[in-house]
């Protein structure tokens, strides 16, 4: 059971980011109290929202992770009394009915929630808690009235705030709810006097200098009504004097109350070409991670990070400790980090290698190769939804490791973060400039056609509704590799790629992480389009040879080619516990399965800690059972996952328990009654 978010309910959870390299925020003098918000305006609502229900949502989240249903179904009653024009008291509530099969009062409840503003029907066809109610014509409706349903908040007539210097504000006046995306959104007005006689750059190191010249020959496109949004309280700012057309994203007191400036963009969506960052990270408790791997942590923030990059809308993050080389935070006898701990890569974000002010690098160069683009080039692009793909292409492409093209169809132009020596801004901005309109890239799109679905309880252990798909989006599929299967294999097709300007396309692939001798892809059509992909299970080892850095990841890439152009890449990637030995016959039958808990680092969102040993046994090449064995105690189960006591056969289910707050859940063994 998972607590499902309504529309900005992310602001109601306060989160723990800290400045991602330690150092301490710099206190301002004491201030007056900021001014209440206006409790009309949505700034107002949220604030009223999150006061009142933030609380119950929080305990009503630890009662779902700990399978406490009739708790949790009495902070729903409780949720619906309390914030009762609020949905998520009715969809969790009716959540708990469809689970316990009882239909008709599931059905009453979720209508209720649409009827409040739950409108992510993606969310309520993927939930696994109401997979019982698919078959009933009821269901049918519920999607349809979750469709038309109005969000919580309204649609609010808003003034759109008129930009008439380098500074954008959000303020409660032209702030409402996006309808698309469930986040709030602004309205700006850019009229800024002779803004396009603004130079480009200030800067004359080779960039800078070529964007002058060609802002002189009126080839260069510039930054008029682009936005940059800092994420991290100034932090790590862009140098306001480098790029002199850009405009900056500032924020009321209101508006940071609720936290809307702060960390991940999962909260507000701004309107035309925007570039960010946000030099944080959350460093402590059990669930310490970067802000890109908190970004794509499921299929709801996959699924954003995809919207943000088909809308212009590009953030970069430093990896913090999240792509070091070392295991458990040690490197032989010295301090190290924790490998490659990313359960998926994707090409929506610029993860940069190291902590706070990393980003910089980034920051720079990518603004600089906005303003390259042609006038022409930049307005076609930003009418398709494809500036960050083709700065994704070039930005990965202009790589100083990248010495080749046949180098761009490798790991070394794709790695899950990237290294700021190796950005080459000149590159970037030359590529951008030799782009035309006729000669642009296309977006490769790939989904599943066909795949292996093992079966939770009988090929892996996890709570209810947990599956091998971390995420499905159209330019990254993840996988978490639970099942005991000694492989797996999957369809892919691309497709549904496009190119802008209709060219004929085909499609590379290629095995950019992992094993190339356990990871076999077999196209299955002329242009590519389709390919069979066979991973065989691998354990921890080099990103690629010699490289001291280790991940548990297969990543494999996916390239469509114009004719000119490759695309960005897209991605699937399968990821593998850390914390599992495990022992395979010479036919890929499963022999023994160890958990070891937390004997090294594994993120406990995606993989719970367990201890025991299962081993395997068969008849006649046939899967019996399995005997679990915790220290000298055992268990036996038959091959469909029941526990055997005597002649009895026992249903287990696996639930998540919290030991304390400072500790990971752990799973645990549950006998259904």
């Amino acid at each position: 059971m998972r607590v499902a978010r309504f529309c900005v309910s992310v602001l109601l959870c306060s989160t723990c980011l800290c400045l991602c390299a330690g150092e301490e925020p710099k206190k301002d003098a004491p201030k007056p109290p900021a001014p209440e918000a206006n409790p009309e305006s949505v700034l107002g609502m949220l604030a009223k929202l999150r006061k009142q229900a933030a609380p119950l949502e929080a305990e009503l989240s630890i009662k779902l992770r700990n399978g406490d249903t009739a708790a949790a179904e009495q902070l729903c009653h409780k949720l619906i009394e309390e914030v009762p024009f609020a949905p998520n008291g009715y969809y969790n509530l009716g959540c708990i009915l469809a689970l316990r099969g009882q239909k008709d009062a599931a059905f009453e409840q979720l209508y209720q929630s649409a009827a409040h503003g739950f409108s992510d029907v993606a969310h309520i066809q993927a939930d696994p808690d109401l997979v019982t109610l698919h078959d009933d014509p009821r269901f049918a409706e519920l999607l349809k009235k979750s469709r038309a349903a109005t969000p919580m908040l309204g649609q609010q007539i808003v003034k759109p705030y008129v930009v008439t210097s380098r500074e954008a504000w959000v303020e409660e006046s032209n702030v409402s709810v996006d309808r698309e995306t469930g986040l709030l959104r602004t309205e700006f007005k850019f009229e800024i006097p002779n803004a396009d006689k603004l130079p480009i750059a200030a800067s004359h190191a080779p960039a800078g200098a070529l964007l002058l010249q060609w802002q002189k020959e009126g080839t260069a496109a510039g930054h008029v009504g682009d936005l940059y949004d800092n994420r991290d309280g100034d932090h790590s700012d862009l140098n306001r004097a480098l790029f002199p057309q850009l405009t900056w994203i500032e924020h009321s007191e209101p508006a940071k109350q609720l936290g809307i400036h702060w960390g991940i963009q999962d909260k507000i969506v701004h309107p035309g070409i925007v570039l960010g960052n946000a030099s944080v990270a959350q460093t402590g408790g059990p669930f310490w991670r970067s802000m890109p791997r908190m970004a794509c942590g499921n299929q709801h923030g996959a699924a954003l990070l995809y919207w943000q990059y088909t809308h212009n809308k590009l953030y970069a993050y430093p990896c913090h400790v999240d792509h070091s080389p070392g295991r458990d935070g040690k490197l032989g006898d010295k301090n190290g980090g924790h490998g490659d701990v990313y359960p998926a890569n994707t090409p929506y974000l610029i993860a940069s290698q190291g902590s706070s002010g990393t980003d910089q690098v980034f920051l720079q160069a990518v603004a600089a190769t906005l303003a390259a683009f042609r006038p022409e080039v930049k307005k076609k692009l930003a009418d398709a939804g494809a500036v960050w793909p083709t700065v994704q292409m070039i930005f990965r492409m202009s790589n100083k490791t990248v010495k080749t093209e046949a180098d761009y169809l490798t790991g070394i132009a794709h790695p899950t973060a990237f290294q700021g020596s190796q950005v080459d801004a000149e590159k970037m901005v030359r590529a951008a400039h030799a782009l035309t309109a006729d000669s642009l890239p296309p977006l490769v799109r790939i989904k599943v056609i066909k795949e292996d679905q093992p079966v939770n309880g009988r090929d892996f252990f996890d709570p209810h509704g947990t599956t091998e798909a971390f995420f499905d989006t159209p330019c990254a599929i993840a996988r978490i590799w639970r099942g005991s299967a000694s492989q797996r294999r999957l369809v892919i097709s691309a497709e549904d790629s496009i190119d802008l300007n209709k060219k004929p396309l085909t499609f590379r692939w290629a095995v950019l992480q992992g094993d190339p001798a356990k990871t076999i892809v077999k196209p299955l059509n002329k242009d590519g389009s389709q390919a069979e992909l066979t991973i065989t299970y691998q354990t921890r080892r080099p990103i690629r040879e010699g490289e001291a850095l280790e991940s548990n990841r297969v990543d494999i890439g996916v390239f469509a080619y114009n004719g000119a152009q490759f695309s960005a890449p897209a991605f699937v990637t399968f990821f593998t516990s850390d914390n599992e030995t495990r022992e395979y016959a010479a036919d890929g039958r499963v022999l023994k399965i160890t958990y070891m808990g937390r004997t090294h680092y594994v993120d406990p969102v995606v993989f719970l800690p367990r201890v025991w040993r299962d081993e395997y046994h068969y008849e006649a090449g046939k899967l019996t059972g399995w005997t679990r064995w915790r220290g000298d105690k055992s268990e036996e189960f038959n091959a469909d996952g029941m526990l055997l006591s005597g002649e009895q056969k026992q249903k287990v289910r696996y639930v998540a328990k919290m030991r304390s707050a400072n500790e990971p859940p752990v799973l645990e063994e549950v006998i259904e009654k």
